[in-house]
């Protein structure tokens, strides 16, 4: 069996902190930490010293000003910190690796994700839709982008641009056997954003490169992504805060009655409502979480 690993990046601002550690403690529940490495790469090791003490095996990397800008590279893309932080992993591992973004908690054991990714799977968050879904503007923006300028990738050009797929990267689980891949991602990356900077570069980049690699398979059955309830950080803050004199796991049961998903899909539903009903509802308000 190849060695397991789950990576994650959290530093800067306290919100991005408390959402990793979430997710660390939701790794706690639904996992036996015996089975898995996980590794972070931070700014600021002591925020999570008590929770990595949970896992048996775990390691800090620490993460300066200077390496998060070299990371950023000359085009000075946030997300590309993710690509080159996987890169650098892979200088000295190697192995099954699932990637969470911070904004991301486990909703089920991921022990089978590992196994199928020993067996050469490739794993996203979850599947968006293909360039040319008429329906979404980001989307739209892509295929324009990509029909009006010579874009080239491991010296072909990007091709059959109606059938790329888009795949959301807040998640992904491949192993070693993929980091030729992984640099192509890169340099497509570097390639794209100068001309087109916008923050679904890297994103594209992975979709693309690992779709003509092999089949991609969706991590959202297990792995739950929330990057749409940005209001969730100041939610976060407060049941943390509440509930610091809990031991971990106990704060972890007071975070189980106010998830995510829970709450998104909540919203969801209001916004459903016709607005001339919607005088006969309770406004839906993140604050009714506070208490």
């Amino acid at each position: 069996m190849q060695q397991r690993y789950i990576l994650f990046q959290a530093y800067g601002n306290e919100g991005i902190l408390l959402e990793c550690k979430f997710a660390l403690l939701q790794l706690l529940k639904y996992n036996n930490t015996n089975s898995f490495c996980v590794i972070l790469y931070t700014d600021n090791h002591a925020f999570f010293k008590d929770v990595l003490q949970q896992f048996i095996h775990h390691q800090i990397v620490p993460l300066t000003p200077g390496k998060i800008k070299e990371w950023r590279g000359e085009i000075n893309f946030v997300h590309r910190i993710k690509i080159a932080m996987l890169l650098h992993f892979f200088e000295t591992h190697n192995g099954a690796v699932l990637y969470f973004d911070t904004d991301t908690y486990c909703r089920a054991s991921i022990i089978s994700l590992f196994e199928a990714i020993e067996k050469g799977n490739i794993y996203m968050h979850t599947y968006e839709g293909n360039l040319d879904d008429r329906k979404s503007i980001v989307f739209k923006k892509w295929k324009h982008f990509l029909k009006e300028n010579k874009i080239a990738c491991n010296g072909k050009a990007v091709a059959n641009i109606d059938a790329i797929q888009m795949w959301n990267a807040g998640v992904l689980g491949f192993s070693g056997t993929y980091l030729p891949q992984l640099k192509q991602v890169l340099q497509l990356t570097d390639s794209i954003y100068p001309i087109f900077p916008k923050h679904t570069v890297e994103q594209f980049a992975f979709s693309y490169i690992f779709q003509n690699t092999i089949s991609i398979k969706a991590a959202d059955n297990f792995i739950y992504h929330y990057w749409d309830l940005k209001e969730y950080k100041k939610l976060l803050k407060y049941l943390v805060d509440k509930n610091a004199s809990l031991s971990l796991m106990q704060q972890l049961q007071e975070l189980s009655a106010a998830l995510p998903e829970t709450i998104f899909n909540e919203k969801q539903q209001y916004k459903k409502i016709p607005f001339f009903k919607k005088i006969f509802f309770k406004k839906w308000d993140i604050k009714n979480y506070y208490s």
